[in-house]
């Protein structure tokens, strides 16, 4: 866990010591700012127009063992960005609440 703010548009920090990470542990490592309008040209990410993607941060790390050809790769996905834990954000069971 870190206490680094990654509300949206604050996630450079965070990424930055994910890159770290990933570096320290022998992963190849690979960075980039989304483009949004790039992204709006791909059918599959026609949605992401309405996001707010232009310059945040994205971090790849890619750990090759033994023999690529031999077997199934293993992809793990996810963010860094959150949404502060103020009451009105949430709602249902989520609050504690159930249905």
């Amino acid at each position: 866990m870190t206490e680094i703010d990654t509300r949206d548009g604050t996630e450079w920090p965070a990424q930055d010591l994910f890159r770290e990470w990933l570096a320290t542990h022998g992963f190849t490592v690979y960075s980039w700012a989304s483009d949004g309008d790039q992204l709006g040209d791909i059918p599959e990410f026609q949605a992401v127009g309405a996001l707010p993607v232009d310059g945040r941060p994205n971090v790849a790390g890619v750990l090759k063992m033994g023999d690529p050809g031999a077997g199934r790769t293993l992809v793990l996905n996810g963010h860094v960005n959150v949404v502060p834990a103020n009451d009105e954000h949430w709602t249902g069971a989520l609050r504690g609440q159930t249905e």
